[in-house]
């Protein structure tokens, strides 16, 4: 049921024609924000910004998407999404920092293109992002910055020391970006989420991203999705009381509430929402 908690708000989310982005710009869109999808997969973008209009006919969304527009490795992608929602929206006032992938090897395999491209993606791409709004939101005076890390930021996970080392480095960007930029009252987070069932962790088939083919997870945690979400759940003390461990609607719910008006005193935090998979 809409409410309208963000009725007014114009949101970028990075990585949202699927997958957790895409489950924020729906809520986001029924709670009243514009809604810009920036993403690398253009057919699903387009989608998202249909269902978002379809949620509620009262917002615009603008798409910024395909291996040409929608990279954020790329600053003037980043820059182009932030004049284009400026131009369409009126300002951006929430930023939500959500692309990300994983390209999984023991640290003496792991090639230098696969610590680049995660690098990049995870946290150049976020940076690129804040520098591109900043302006906008340093003339509004006011902006909602949320960067999307993962407990394997604080606790490492192996084989991924190129994803754990890029969202550890989130935290580093968002408290640094937090201090230059509350003067402007623009706040800046991050939260470390733990297992999302989502396809980066489920059992799938070989994924291309930027020309880099993922794992094979198959392979690595079995072919039948619920012996790989009772692994999960396992280790998740809340998950006693759940079917399943954390899915991308419980994390837009998460998104609403922090990025509303109500939370902007809240700036340069690192939290972590796993259901104590971390404490």
């Amino acid at each position: 049921m809409m409410v309208d908690i963000l009725k007014g708000e114009s949101a970028i989310i990075t990585g949202s024609a699927q997958g957790i982005g895409r489950a924020i710009a729906l809520r986001f869109a029924e709670e009243g924000a514009n809604v810009l999808i920036m993403d690398l997969d253009e057919e699903k973008a387009k989608e998202t910004a249909k269902d978002c209009e379809s949620k509620n006919p009262n917002i615009k969304t603008v798409v910024i998407a395909g291996r040409e527009t929608g990279d954020i490795t790329k600053f003037e992608n980043c820059e182009k999404a932030a004049n284009e929602a400026k131009k369409v929206f009126g300002g951006v006032t929430i930023l939500v920092n959500n692309a990300g992938l994983t390209l999984d090897k023991p640290a003496h395999t792991l090639s230098e293109a696969w610590w680049n491209i995660v690098m990049d993606v995870v946290l150049t791409g976020s940076f690129n992002m804040i520098k591109a709004v900043a302006p906008i939101m340093q003339e509004q005076k006011y902006g909602c910055i949320w960067n999307v890390s993962s407990v394997a930021g604080i606790g490492g996970n192996a084989a991924q020391i190129n994803y754990s080392s890029a969202k550890s480095g989130l935290v580093g960007l968002t408290k640094a970006a937090a201090r230059e930029l509350a003067p402007d009252n623009i706040s800046v987070n991050v939260v470390g989420f733990g297992a999302v069932w989502t396809r980066l962790i489920q059992p799938h088939e070989e994924i291309e991203i930027l020309g880099q083919k993922m794992a094979d997870m198959k392979a690595v945690r079995g072919q039948d999705p619920q012996q790989v979400m009772k692994m999960y759940k396992a280790g998740i003390p809340m998950c006693k009381h759940r079917d399943t461990p954390l899915l991308p609607d419980d994390v837009a719910d998460f998104f609403v509430a922090v990025c509303s008006r109500n939370a902007h005193y809240l700036t340069g935090q690192w939290m972590i929402y796993s259901g104590g998979m971390m404490l």
